[in-house]
Protein backbone atom coordinates (compact mmCIF):
# COMPACT_ATOMS: atom_id res chain seq x y z
CA UNK A 1 0.00 0.00 0.00
CA UNK A 2 1.21 3.30 -0.81
CA UNK A 3 1.01 6.86 1.24
CA UNK A 4 -0.66 9.47 -0.62
CA UNK A 5 -0.19 11.94 2.12
CA UNK A 6 2.56 11.24 4.78
CA UNK A 7 2.17 13.94 7.89
CA UNK A 8 5.37 14.16 10.46
CA UNK A 9 5.41 15.60 13.39
CA UNK A 10 3.02 18.28 12.93
CA UNK A 11 2.14 21.06 15.45
CA UNK A 12 -0.30 24.25 15.25
CA UNK A 13 0.03 26.47 18.42
CA UNK A 14 -1.91 29.31 18.71
CA UNK A 15 -1.54 32.43 21.29
CA UNK A 16 -3.39 35.09 22.66
CA UNK A 17 -2.73 39.07 22.63
CA UNK A 18 -0.38 39.84 25.55
CA UNK A 19 -1.67 40.21 28.65
CA UNK A 20 -1.57 42.80 31.94
CA UNK A 21 0.34 45.74 32.53
CA UNK A 22 3.75 44.44 31.27
CA UNK A 23 2.61 42.60 27.98
CA UNK A 24 3.37 38.92 29.68
CA UNK A 25 2.51 36.46 26.93
CA UNK A 26 -0.11 34.08 26.92
CA UNK A 27 0.48 30.85 27.86
CA UNK A 28 -0.02 28.93 24.06
CA UNK A 29 -2.84 26.96 22.95
CA UNK A 30 -1.53 23.61 21.33
CA UNK A 31 -4.37 22.98 18.63
CA UNK A 32 -2.60 19.96 16.76
CA UNK A 33 0.23 18.55 18.88
CA UNK A 34 3.23 16.68 16.80
CA UNK A 35 0.58 14.08 15.18
CA UNK A 36 2.28 11.92 12.22
CA UNK A 37 0.10 10.10 10.28
CA UNK A 38 -0.06 8.29 7.21
CA UNK A 39 -3.03 7.95 4.48
CA UNK A 40 -2.98 5.66 2.52
CA UNK A 41 -3.98 6.16 -1.51
CA UNK A 42 -7.33 5.51 -2.41
CA UNK A 43 -8.23 4.83 1.46
CA UNK A 44 -11.00 6.83 3.42
CA UNK A 45 -9.82 7.42 6.73
CA UNK A 46 -12.24 9.00 9.73
CA UNK A 47 -10.63 11.59 12.01
CA UNK A 48 -12.97 11.62 15.13
CA UNK A 49 -12.82 13.35 18.77
CA UNK A 50 -15.02 16.01 20.49
CA UNK A 51 -15.31 19.49 19.55
CA UNK A 52 -12.26 21.65 20.21
CA UNK A 53 -9.97 18.08 19.78
CA UNK A 54 -8.39 19.81 16.89
CA UNK A 55 -10.25 17.88 13.84
CA UNK A 56 -10.79 20.77 11.73
CA UNK A 57 -7.39 22.88 12.40
CA UNK A 58 -5.51 19.71 11.30
CA UNK A 59 -7.62 19.21 8.23
CA UNK A 60 -7.10 23.08 7.25
CA UNK A 61 -3.34 22.72 7.78
CA UNK A 62 -2.67 19.92 5.43
CA UNK A 63 -3.36 22.86 2.70
CA UNK A 64 -1.81 24.92 5.00
CA UNK A 65 -5.44 26.89 5.05
CA UNK A 66 -3.71 27.44 8.38
CA UNK A 67 -0.14 27.21 8.91
CA UNK A 68 1.60 24.78 10.68
CA UNK A 69 3.79 25.78 13.59
CA UNK A 70 5.95 22.75 12.91
CA UNK A 71 5.82 19.57 10.88
CA UNK A 72 5.88 18.31 7.57
CA UNK A 73 3.39 17.14 5.37
CA UNK A 74 4.58 15.09 1.90
CA UNK A 75 2.20 14.04 -0.94
CA UNK A 76 3.11 11.13 -3.30
CA UNK A 77 0.80 12.55 -6.27
CA UNK A 78 1.22 10.56 -9.68
CA UNK A 79 2.75 13.47 -10.95
CA UNK A 80 5.87 13.34 -8.00
CA UNK A 81 5.96 14.00 -3.98
CA UNK A 82 5.65 17.32 -2.62
CA UNK A 83 6.14 18.88 0.67
CA UNK A 84 3.44 20.63 1.32
CA UNK A 85 4.57 22.82 3.91
CA UNK A 86 7.90 24.27 2.24
CA UNK A 87 5.72 25.56 -1.05
CA UNK A 88 5.95 29.21 -1.76
CA UNK A 89 2.49 30.68 -2.81
CA UNK A 90 2.56 30.00 -6.57
CA UNK A 91 3.73 26.31 -6.06
CA UNK A 92 1.05 25.95 -3.29
CA UNK A 93 -1.74 27.00 -5.01
CA UNK A 94 -0.65 24.28 -8.11
CA UNK A 95 -0.70 22.03 -5.48
CA UNK A 96 -4.18 22.79 -4.32
CA UNK A 97 -5.73 21.54 -7.89
CA UNK A 98 -4.57 18.23 -6.15
CA UNK A 99 -6.29 18.55 -2.82
CA UNK A 100 -9.39 20.17 -1.92
CA UNK A 101 -11.87 20.40 0.91
CA UNK A 102 -15.68 20.08 1.48
CA UNK A 103 -16.29 22.72 4.17
CA UNK A 104 -19.09 22.01 6.89
CA UNK A 105 -21.59 24.36 5.97
CA UNK A 106 -22.21 24.77 2.07
CA UNK A 107 -24.39 27.92 2.71
CA UNK A 108 -21.55 29.52 3.87
CA UNK A 109 -19.06 28.30 1.78
CA UNK A 110 -20.79 29.37 -1.92
CA UNK A 111 -20.93 32.99 -2.81
CA UNK A 112 -24.56 33.81 -3.10
CA UNK A 113 -24.12 36.50 -5.88
CA UNK A 114 -21.93 33.68 -8.23
CA UNK A 115 -23.89 30.93 -10.67
CA UNK A 116 -23.36 27.33 -9.70
CA UNK A 117 -21.77 27.51 -13.35
CA UNK A 118 -19.25 30.28 -12.09
CA UNK A 119 -19.18 28.71 -8.52
CA UNK A 120 -17.40 25.47 -10.31
CA UNK A 121 -15.46 26.98 -12.89
CA UNK A 122 -13.75 29.16 -11.06
CA UNK A 123 -11.25 26.97 -10.26
CA UNK A 124 -10.58 25.99 -13.87
CA UNK A 125 -10.30 29.56 -14.15
CA UNK A 126 -8.27 30.92 -11.84
CA UNK A 127 -5.87 28.06 -12.36
CA UNK A 128 -5.59 28.33 -16.07
CA UNK A 129 -7.19 25.25 -16.89
CA UNK A 130 -9.94 26.78 -18.67
CA UNK A 131 -9.80 30.24 -20.90
CA UNK A 132 -12.97 31.36 -20.28
CA UNK A 133 -16.61 30.10 -19.28
CA UNK A 134 -17.49 28.28 -22.54
CA UNK A 135 -13.89 26.21 -22.78
CA UNK A 136 -14.84 25.60 -18.74
CA UNK A 137 -18.50 23.98 -19.16
CA UNK A 138 -18.11 20.91 -20.78
CA UNK A 139 -15.65 19.85 -17.29
CA UNK A 140 -18.70 21.72 -15.32
CA UNK A 141 -21.64 19.76 -16.44
CA UNK A 142 -19.73 16.84 -16.29
CA UNK A 143 -18.74 16.57 -12.79
CA UNK A 144 -22.46 18.49 -11.84
CA UNK A 145 -24.34 15.81 -13.39
CA UNK A 146 -21.69 12.79 -11.46
CA UNK A 147 -23.19 15.20 -8.12
CA UNK A 148 -26.88 14.67 -8.88
CA UNK A 149 -26.73 18.07 -10.50
CA UNK A 150 -28.66 18.64 -13.90
CA UNK A 151 -27.48 21.50 -16.52
CA UNK A 152 -30.29 23.31 -16.48
CA UNK A 153 -29.61 24.10 -12.70
CA UNK A 154 -26.00 25.35 -13.77
CA UNK A 155 -27.55 29.31 -14.29
CA UNK A 156 -28.97 29.32 -10.48
CA UNK A 157 -27.70 30.62 -7.57
CA UNK A 158 -27.30 29.02 -4.29
CA UNK A 159 -30.22 30.43 -2.92
CA UNK A 160 -32.53 28.38 -4.94
CA UNK A 161 -31.51 24.95 -3.37
CA UNK A 162 -31.79 23.20 -0.22
CA UNK A 163 -29.03 22.33 2.05
CA UNK A 164 -28.54 18.86 0.36
CA UNK A 165 -28.28 20.32 -2.81
CA UNK A 166 -25.91 23.23 -1.73
CA UNK A 167 -23.70 20.52 -0.51
CA UNK A 168 -23.52 19.03 -3.89
CA UNK A 169 -22.50 22.16 -5.70
CA UNK A 170 -19.55 22.33 -3.08
CA UNK A 171 -18.87 18.55 -4.04
CA UNK A 172 -18.63 19.40 -7.65
CA UNK A 173 -16.71 22.43 -6.75
CA UNK A 174 -13.38 20.44 -4.92
CA UNK A 175 -13.95 17.69 -8.13
CA UNK A 176 -13.81 19.53 -10.93
CA UNK A 177 -9.94 20.00 -10.96
CA UNK A 178 -9.40 15.42 -10.90
CA UNK A 179 -7.84 15.97 -7.35
CA UNK A 180 -6.24 12.91 -5.66
CA UNK A 181 -7.45 13.95 -2.11
CA UNK A 182 -10.47 15.47 -0.59
CA UNK A 183 -10.93 16.70 2.74
CA UNK A 184 -14.52 16.42 3.41
CA UNK A 185 -15.14 18.87 7.16
CA UNK A 186 -18.05 17.32 8.85
CA UNK A 187 -19.99 17.27 5.30
CA UNK A 188 -23.25 15.81 6.41
CA UNK A 189 -23.14 17.58 9.95
CA UNK A 190 -25.79 20.33 9.10
CA UNK A 191 -28.19 17.88 6.65
CA UNK A 192 -31.61 16.58 7.52
CA UNK A 193 -30.51 12.50 8.34
CA UNK A 194 -31.93 11.57 5.02
CA UNK A 195 -30.03 13.68 3.15
CA UNK A 196 -27.40 12.91 5.25
CA UNK A 197 -27.32 8.98 3.73
CA UNK A 198 -27.62 11.06 0.06
CA UNK A 199 -24.16 12.59 0.66
CA UNK A 200 -22.66 9.82 2.10
CA UNK A 201 -24.02 7.75 -0.78
CA UNK A 202 -22.33 10.66 -3.39
CA UNK A 203 -19.09 10.28 -1.64
CA UNK A 204 -18.86 6.39 -1.88
CA UNK A 205 -20.05 6.26 -5.17
CA UNK A 206 -17.52 9.60 -6.05
CA UNK A 207 -14.51 8.01 -4.32
CA UNK A 208 -14.55 4.54 -6.37
CA UNK A 209 -15.42 5.60 -9.67
CA UNK A 210 -12.20 8.77 -9.29
CA UNK A 211 -9.95 6.80 -7.41
CA UNK A 212 -10.33 9.19 -4.31
CA UNK A 213 -8.64 9.37 -1.10
CA UNK A 214 -10.70 11.00 1.44
CA UNK A 215 -9.61 12.20 4.97
CA UNK A 216 -13.12 12.32 6.63
CA UNK A 217 -13.48 14.39 9.74
CA UNK A 218 -16.74 14.09 11.86
CA UNK A 219 -17.89 13.71 15.68
CA UNK A 220 -20.60 11.25 14.66
CA UNK A 221 -18.97 7.68 14.83
CA UNK A 222 -21.60 5.83 12.96
CA UNK A 223 -21.37 8.30 10.36
CA UNK A 224 -17.75 7.57 10.04
CA UNK A 225 -17.86 3.90 10.16
CA UNK A 226 -20.39 4.01 7.33
CA UNK A 227 -17.87 5.36 5.09
CA UNK A 228 -14.63 4.84 6.24
CA UNK A 229 -12.13 2.23 6.23
CA UNK A 230 -9.60 3.18 9.05
CA UNK A 231 -10.85 5.27 12.11
CA UNK A 232 -8.03 8.10 13.70
CA UNK A 233 -8.96 9.30 17.22
CA UNK A 234 -8.08 12.82 18.30
CA UNK A 235 -8.24 14.03 21.42
CA UNK A 236 -7.00 17.74 22.61
CA UNK A 237 -4.67 18.05 19.45
CA UNK A 238 -3.38 14.41 19.76
CA UNK A 239 -3.44 11.17 18.20
CA UNK A 240 -4.25 8.76 20.48
CA UNK A 241 -5.65 5.81 18.71
CA UNK A 242 -5.48 4.33 14.83
CA UNK A 243 -7.35 1.21 14.06
CA UNK A 244 -9.39 -0.29 10.85
CA UNK A 245 -13.01 0.61 11.60
CA UNK A 246 -14.82 -2.82 12.22
CA UNK A 247 -11.43 -3.31 14.93
CA UNK A 248 -11.49 -0.59 16.61
CA UNK A 249 -15.96 -0.58 17.11
CA UNK A 250 -15.32 -3.96 18.54
CA UNK A 251 -12.45 -3.81 20.43
CA UNK A 252 -11.14 -0.22 21.38
CA UNK A 253 -7.75 0.05 22.84
CA UNK A 254 -7.92 3.63 24.40
CA UNK A 255 -10.57 4.79 27.29
CA UNK A 256 -11.42 7.89 25.24
CA UNK A 257 -12.68 5.54 22.07
CA UNK A 258 -14.62 3.58 24.23
CA UNK A 259 -16.24 6.47 25.89
CA UNK A 260 -16.87 8.07 22.08
CA UNK A 261 -18.42 4.39 21.53
CA UNK A 262 -20.36 4.45 24.87
CA UNK A 263 -21.73 7.48 23.53
CA UNK A 264 -23.69 6.29 20.49
CA UNK A 265 -27.01 6.02 21.04
CA UNK A 266 -29.18 2.32 20.71
CA UNK A 267 -31.29 1.88 18.01
CA UNK A 268 -33.86 -0.05 20.64
CA UNK A 269 -36.04 2.16 22.14
CA UNK A 270 -36.26 0.04 25.39
CA UNK A 271 -32.23 -0.11 25.91
CA UNK A 272 -31.55 1.73 29.58
CA UNK A 273 -29.05 4.36 28.92
CA UNK A 274 -25.60 3.10 30.40
CA UNK A 275 -22.86 4.78 32.49
CA UNK A 276 -21.61 7.83 30.96
CA UNK A 277 -17.94 7.78 30.73
CA UNK A 278 -17.05 11.03 30.03
CA UNK A 279 -18.55 12.89 32.82
CA UNK A 280 -16.62 16.18 32.51
CA UNK A 281 -15.63 18.57 29.92
CA UNK A 282 -12.13 18.31 28.56
CA UNK A 283 -9.93 20.84 30.50
CA UNK A 284 -8.38 22.82 27.52
CA UNK A 285 -5.27 22.30 25.57
CA UNK A 286 -3.11 25.60 26.55
CA UNK A 287 -0.89 25.59 29.59
CA UNK A 288 1.33 22.71 30.63
CA UNK A 289 1.05 19.69 29.23
CA UNK A 290 2.55 16.15 31.42
CA UNK A 291 1.59 13.09 31.55
CA UNK A 292 -1.28 11.28 29.67
CA UNK A 293 -3.53 14.34 28.17
CA UNK A 294 -6.78 12.29 29.01
CA UNK A 295 -5.68 11.21 32.46
CA UNK A 296 -8.12 13.85 34.32
CA UNK A 297 -11.01 12.06 32.83
CA UNK A 298 -9.67 8.77 32.68
CA UNK A 299 -11.39 5.93 34.72
CA UNK A 300 -8.43 3.72 34.81
CA UNK A 301 -5.73 6.33 35.56
CA UNK A 302 -3.24 5.39 38.06
CA UNK A 303 -2.62 8.41 39.23
CA UNK A 304 1.16 8.30 38.53
CA UNK A 305 2.62 7.28 35.63
CA UNK A 306 -0.45 8.50 33.92
CA UNK A 307 -0.26 12.22 35.34
CA UNK A 308 3.85 12.12 34.94
CA UNK A 309 4.94 10.15 31.45
CA UNK A 310 2.97 11.16 28.09
CA UNK A 311 2.28 7.68 26.07
CA UNK A 312 3.91 7.63 22.75
CA UNK A 313 1.50 6.28 20.06
CA UNK A 314 2.25 2.80 19.66
CA UNK A 315 1.99 0.15 17.01
CA UNK A 316 0.41 -2.72 18.66
CA UNK A 317 -0.12 -5.24 15.50
CA UNK A 318 -2.50 -5.58 12.82
CA UNK A 319 -2.70 -2.02 11.69
CA UNK A 320 -3.34 -0.59 15.20
CA UNK A 321 -1.71 1.86 16.96
CA UNK A 322 -2.24 3.53 20.87
CA UNK A 323 -1.69 5.96 23.18
CA UNK A 324 -2.05 4.71 26.36
CA UNK A 325 0.27 3.51 29.07
CA UNK A 326 -1.90 0.21 30.14
CA UNK A 327 -3.71 -0.41 26.92
CA UNK A 328 -2.94 -4.20 26.58
CA UNK A 329 -4.24 -4.64 30.42
CA UNK A 330 -7.69 -3.00 29.79
CA UNK A 331 -10.31 -5.30 28.57
CA UNK A 332 -12.89 -2.41 26.71
CA UNK A 333 -16.52 -2.50 25.71
CA UNK A 334 -17.02 -1.86 22.36
CA UNK A 335 -19.86 -1.12 20.52
CA UNK A 336 -23.40 -3.40 20.80
CA UNK A 337 -21.58 -4.62 24.67
CA UNK A 338 -22.58 -0.90 26.21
Amino acid sequence: MTNLIEITDLSVEFRGPKNGFFRKKSSPVHAVDNVSLNIVKGEALGLVGESGSGKTTLGRALLRLVEPTTGQVHMNSTDGKRNITSLDAKQLRKAWQNMQMVFQDPQSSLNPRMTVMDTIAESLLVNGIAKNIRDAKTRVVEVAESCGLSSDQLNRYPHAFSGGQRQRISIARALVTKPEFIICDEPVSALDVSIQAQILNLLCKLQEEMDLTLLFISHDLIVVAYICDRIAVMYLGNIIEIAPTKTLFNNPMHPYTEALISAIPSNNPDDITGETLLASDAPGSAGERKGCLFSPRCRYADGKKCSTIKPALTDTGDGRMVACHFAEKLSLTGFGNH
